[in-house]
């Protein structure tokens, strides 16, 4: 029997496989469509572009502080309860989860800001609720109300909305001084031009619009081309010590300015750098004089709190049960907010929770002392222990989770 296989196998090799594989092995068309599917590949496992030193030339959808949103947008990974904020509850989550786990490590910031789990959160919604739970923690540094609106529209757009959204919110998140106008924000930027498949039965879209999108949803360099252009042509320009275009050949001057401004360091020391055109997002609240809050920007205000109303109306129209965590804030936090200010985000936030049905939950209460901050700002392990098991404790008892339905 063992020699009936074994002539069989040289049978079909000899004078099955063998036919049809060597004229495609000496096809130059199908090796070079071998190599290129291999070449797409390497690139969206490495994305080698994260790793130049050169902040001029990170793409933005790499950059450490956003990269996790393409990550989120382009996963097939189904999601329950979706994590929004900025960088007060990304702390908390990746420094308990830390504590838990072991990962991420919170002293590596580009590592803190990339991580997109928070797996304290799902197994104890697992095991609470009896049925596995899968959690987001789409928290960016710098994060502003109208920025948790454009992630979550564009999310649902996507065919990813959540069965419930989690919006942690500060004072800041509406009125940093520091931060982009709306519309200019990082996440804006990221997301402003993101098509999902399903935009390709627009009629407003010219065909070559449609070609665009469908080549690139299948092809990811084609969607990057520019990036490793610019990258390329920077490199041998540097290389040969010319300029990169008959521009800057006639603009010298331009360009020893640029290069000037910018500082060649590690991608997860970018806090500390300077670069015209580049997002100037230091860490959330490195700021002891309170830069973000004074004068009180209360024209930015008005403007964040109407998406804050925006963001609530959309979880309430695509039915998905919205919770508001108000995130706690040490006494030299409290010391630098304009008084009238905080009063104001307060009744305006509470009372657009009761107007679109969302659940508020105030953690900025006596259970947090200054010990539980690292900076004045962000939660250490202590805090952030008393943060996450907070929130377990109010999200189990959500109809949408008990129920055990899943709405999509």
């Amino acid at each position: 029997m063992v020699n009936e296989y074994v002539a069989w196998g040289k049978a079909l090799t000899g004078a099955g496989w063998l036919p049809i594989l060597k004229p495609l092995l000496s096809s130059t068309t199908a090796l070079t469509l071998v190599f290129l599917v291999l070449f797409d590949a390497a690139l969206v496992a490495f994305r080698p572009l994260q790793y130049i030193h050169d902040l001029r030339f990170i793409p933005l959808d790499q950059h450490p502080m956003v990269s996790k949103i393409p990550v989120y947008m382009e996963s097939n990974r189904k999601v329950d309860v979706l994590v929004l904020g900025s960088s007060l509850p990304m702390c908390a989550i990746a420094e308990y989860d830390e504590k838990m786990y072991g990962k991420p490590n919170c002293k590596d910031i580009t590592q803190l800001r990339r991580y997109l789990g928070a797996k304290y959160l799902e197994q104890q919604l697992s095991s609470k609720l009896a049925r596995p739970i899968n959690a987001a923690n789409l928290s960016i540094v710098a994060c502003m109300a109208s920025d948790m609106y454009i992630i979550l529209s564009k999310s649902i757009a996507a065919g990813k909305r959540p069965d419930v959204a989690v919006l942690c919110i500060a004072p800041r998140d509406f009125v940093d001084n520091l931060v982009q106008p709306i519309g200019r924000t990082p996440p804006f930027e990221v997301l402003q031009d993101w098509k999902s498949l399903g935009d390709v039965l627009r009629r407003d879209m010219s065909a070559a619009e449609t070609r665009d999108l469908l080549i690139s949803a299948a092809w990811y360099y084609y969607r990057v081309k520019v990036d490793y252009r610019t990258v390329l042509t920077q490199y041998f320009s540097n290389l040969v010590s010319h300029p990169v275009s008959l521009y800057y050949a006639t603009h010298p001057s331009e360009t020893a300015v640029k290069r000037a401004e910018v500082k060649i360091c590690s991608v997860g020391s970018i806090d500390k750098v300077e670069v015209d055109k580049l997002p100037a997002q230091p860490a959330d609240m490195d700021n002891s004089k309170g830069d973000r809050y004074r004068p009180p920007n209360f024209k930015r205000f008005a403007l964040e709190i109407d998406f804050f109303r925006k963001l609530l109306a959309l979880c309430k129209k695509e039915n998905i049960e919205c919770v508001v965590v108000n995130m706690p804030m040490s006494v030299a936090h409290r010391s630098i907010l304009d008084k009238r200010l905080d009063r104001q985000y307060v009744t305006e936030t509470q009372n657009a929770c009761v107007t679109y049905g969302a659940h508020y939950f105030d953690f900025n209460d006596q259970q947090f002392v200054d010990s539980d901050f690292n900076d004045g700002f962000h939660v250490n392990a202590s805090g952030a222990e008393k943060v996450m098991k907070r929130m377990v404790a109010s999200y189990e008892s959500l109809p949408t989770l008990t129920s055990g339905v899943d709405s999509n």
